[in-house]
């Protein structure tokens, strides 16, 4: 299952790029929606990647991603390892947007589900996320903007 969206946001280009690329504490509060803490571990950090294990909150699933940034503007993670999928990642693309802010053109997406329950989350996923994800995406980016700003970020 590949999803492909564009999301404008007020983040400008350095923060959305900051926001998929900063493997800090302050990632955990950029994507406090989707990415579960207690998953969360950086396994390797270099100048322009990253070996990340992330998982999603209540349902216990967990990739094991490598990020690269090596290209200004364009952030790509690949799944090493998971326990639900056989593979997948995604790609994104952060350009200026005109009035503002920037736009994120995405490719993202993971291969068929391993076992039951990776089965079960797999087609889960095909179905919601088309509806979930970009919003999901779009309220990180308002975080990380407001955070840069000094202000505080909105609730989700």
């Amino acid at each position: 299952m590949r999803l492909h969206f564009t999301l404008d946001t007020p983040a400008t280009p350095e923060q959305a790029f900051r926001a998929f690329t900063d493997f800090g504490a302050r990632r955990l509060e950029v994507w406090k929606i989707t990415l579960d803490p207690s998953t969360y571990r950086v396994l390797e950090h270099g100048e322009t990647n990253a070996l990340v294990c992330e998982g999603t909150p209540r349902f216990g699933i967990w990739n094991i991603e490598r990020y690269d940034w090596s290209e200004p503007g364009h952030v790509t993670w690949a799944t090493e390892h998971s326990n639900y999928c056989r593979g997948g990642g995604a790609e994104v693309r952060i350009a200026p947007a005109e009035g503002g802010g920037s736009r994120l053109t995405v490719t993202w997406g993971h291969d068929a589900g391993v076992g039951v329950r990776g089965t079960a989350v797999f087609w889960l996923q095909h179905l919601l996320a088309r509806r979930l994800l970009p919003g999901r995406w779009a309220a990180a980016m308002a975080r990380a903007a407001a955070m840069d700003d000094g202000a505080r970020p909105p609730e989700p």
